[in-house]
């Protein structure tokens, strides 16, 4: 079978006054370009078209246009007011040679949209089709004219609400609420510890958090993770090999699922007699 090569057009609201080279961008930018561009001759498409068509041949294993790694996305963020974004696209496929078969798999779209984690579907986010259908139960692998993903991103939010009489008159003083959404877990160093090896049966380990406020967990040799704050010690440890491991949980409760860990062996200390003759 011959590589499927569609046409794709799409409407992004992306001024062509002043057009930069396609070897200006990763390859994802590039394929946009040329791709819009019905694949020009040149070598900077000619490398895009490559890639494009290796992503989806002999069957589509991810995305053959990837959009979030064009630089585009940074003019997505740091906006303090709502922003919208409209992607208008229409395929058009030409085979070329025999049937074509299309399965089942989100990694195989032909555009495919990353969102933050705080806006899964478990969180805050909603999926939404043309047709009613809500979340992935009912929309996934369902066709519909259109699909709405929403959610709150991780920050700070506001929301207020005011009240408006009969005669159109409305609160001047809103009611107000401010939350923030934290879904990043912290991350947890070990700043301190013994030597390894070490002759001492006491530890002192000292460690950190990359979230201020931050509170640990601790365990020696697979224990149950119990509280504990830097620097931890521990005394009167039998000799042999011990691991010591510890977790930072941030403010509301996110923890850090890669735990710290340090190992180091305690060595028996022998003395032994001298005798002088």
């Amino acid at each position: 079978m011959k590589p499927l090569l569609p046409a794709l057009l799409l409407g992004l609201g992306i001024s062509t006054a002043s057009i930069t080279p396609a070897a200006a961008y990763p390859v994802d930018c590039a394929i946009l370009l040329c791709l819009a561009g019905g694949w020009p001759a040149s070598t900077e498409c000619a490398h895009a078209r490559t890639v494009f068509i290796a992503r989806i041949t002999p069957w589509p294993v991810e995305p053959p246009l990837q959009i979030w790694n064009c630089p585009m996305r940074a003019s997505f963020r740091g906006e303090a007011k709502p922003i919208e974004r409209l992607f208008d696209i229409a395929v058009t496929f030409r085979m070329t040679e025999g049937p074509i078969t299309f399965y089942d798999t989100k990694e195989g779209g032909l555009v495919s949209v990353r969102v933050a984690s705080s806006m899964d579907v478990p969180r805050t986010g909603r999926i939404e089709n043309g047709y009613g259908g809500i979340n992935e139960a009912e929309t996934w692998g369902k066709n519909a004219p259109w699909c709405d993903y929403s959610g709150l991103a991780d920050g700070e939010h506001t929301f207020e609400v005011r009240a408006t009489g009969p005669t159109g008159n409305s609160d001047p003083t809103p009611a107000s609420y401010t939350w923030t959404i934290d879904t990043v877990a912290p991350d947890t160093t070990i700043t301190a510890h013994p030597d390894d090896p070490s002759s001492s049966a006491n530890a002192s380990l000292s460690f950190t958090s990359t979230e201020t406020w931050s509170t640990f967990e601790c365990r020696l040799d697979g224990s149950t993770f119990s509280a504990c704050t830097s620097p931890w010690t521990y005394t009167g440890l039998n000799y042999g090999i011990h691991t010591f491991e510890v977790r930072a949980i941030d403010a509301v409760g996110n923890t850090d699922p890669t735990p710290a860990s340090y190992t180091w062996t305690i060595h028996r200390q022998i003395f032994l007699p001298i005798v002088v003759n």
